[in-house]
């Protein structure tokens, strides 16, 4: 006969089995909603102008509030933008700025920007979907737009926000760029530390790392140092040192992250870093060719290089391809396990065709990559 303890290992096994099982029918319904949603956006309506999408990220307390209320405040973008709060609670914007009483989470400034709080209408607590349901909801409003900036809670990791932008290249919403705003001060205290996992995502994802507050770092040298941290963290990002969060619009939006002239500027001052004290398990590789790619090999080579993100190797993959008989550059940006490769602007005639990719990513195998590499490139030259 079973003894007490018998039963209760039993039980024990069985409320195991019943929980884990409950818990992946849940995470297989989100991704399923995910999934049905972010199709549901991919289509562009007729006539349908594109909007350029800018990212905000930043960790608690470095001043992301501050930075919209200037945006808003300024005269100089030329755009009716749409902000998207993801932090919980009431919309933040400047009381100054604002030309109607707050409705359904919905605020119009005096200069006819949009501010909408997405936690507000929120039937769940996944910031993803909390984004991709709104989103659903203004293409249905005529609430006349022409920009966008997502603004994502303090605590987020931006990977799967700016994942789900690319994968929406086809539709009316275009990925414009990501902007980090950072707590100097706080980034000093904490970069030889424990440094939450997210603010260190925040920092890689980046196009542009607005390091704020430096009125309140020590010294010249202390500066030199945040901007060492984030240039060994991510080497082709933008760094724009200011204080109380005071930054020109022209600096944020309409940046054109896919744009080749400023992929050619940014990846000229990209060298690979093999991270050092606190970023040993990040590094950056640079992979160039001087010769054109073939464009299907080397396609097959970019799913094995990306496939690894599937093992959380692989955050960042960007550069300019110059592809075997087209007069076009190719840009490549990549995030996880999704990345476009698009054409952009031409060659100018006597400009050296070179292929530059940086890859981004923790406890990257770079002799891997770099022999596989020169194999693709090996192949190109035989063909």
């Amino acid at each position: 006969m079973w003894s007490y303890y018998a039963y209760a290992g039993v039980f024990l096994l069985l409320s195991i089995f019943v929980s884990n099982a409950i818990a992946w029918i849940k995470q297989f319904r989100q991704a399923s909603r995910l999934q049905a949603k972010t199709i549901a956006l991919s289509g562009r309506p007729a006539g349908a102008s594109t909007i350029p999408v800018t990212i905000l990220t930043g960790f608690l307390g470095a001043g992301k509030t501050t930075l919209l209320n200037s945006i808003l405040s300024s005269p100089d973008h030329g755009y009716k933008i749409m902000i998207l709060e993801n932090e919980v609670g009431a919309v933040s914007i400047d009381h100054q700025l604002i030309d109607n009483i707050p409705r359904d989470g919905v605020v119009v400034m005096q200069n006819g920007c949009i501010c909408c709080s997405a936690s507000s209408r929120a039937k769940n607590d996944n910031e993803l979907e909390r984004i991709l349901d709104h989103l659903l909801t203004v293409q249905a409003d005529t609430l006349g737009f022409d920009y966008l900036i997502v603004e994502t809670t303090g605590l987020a990791d931006p990977g799967p926000i700016v994942q789900t932008f690319l994968e929406l290249r086809a539709s009316r919403f275009r990925l414009d760029g990501v902007v980090t705003l950072v707590d100097t001060p706080a980034l000093l205290s904490t970069m030889h530390k424990d440094m939450p996992a997210e603010m260190m995502a925040q920092l890689m994802y980046a196009d542009v790392v607005c390091l704020n507050k430096i009125d309140l770092v020590g010294s010249d040298m202390d500066l030199d140092q945040a901007s060492a941290f984030v240039r060994a963290l991510n080497p082709d990002a933008r760094l724009l040192p200011t204080t109380k969060a005071t930054l020109s619009v022209d600096n944020l939006l309409d940046i054109r992250t896919f744009d080749a002239a400023r992929y050619a500027e940014q990846l000229a001052k990209v060298t690979a870093t093999p991270g050092n004290g606190h970023t040993a398990d990040v590094s950056t590789v640079l992979l160039t060719a001087t010769t054109d790619l073939v464009l299907q090999p080397f396609g097959l080579w970019l799913n094995d290089v990306v496939a690894a993100s599937s093992h959380e190797n692989v955050f960042r993959i960007k550069g300019i391809v110059s592809i075997a008989g087209d007069n076009y550059k190719w840009i490549l940006q990549g995030v996880l396990d999704t990345y476009t490769l698009a054409p952009s602007g031409l060659w100018a005639d006597g400009e050296p065709r070179e292929t530059q990719i940086v890859v981004i990513g923790k406890h990257l195998n770079r002799f891997e990559l770099e022999s596989s590499f020169l194999v693709l490139v090996g192949k190109d030259k035989s063909v």
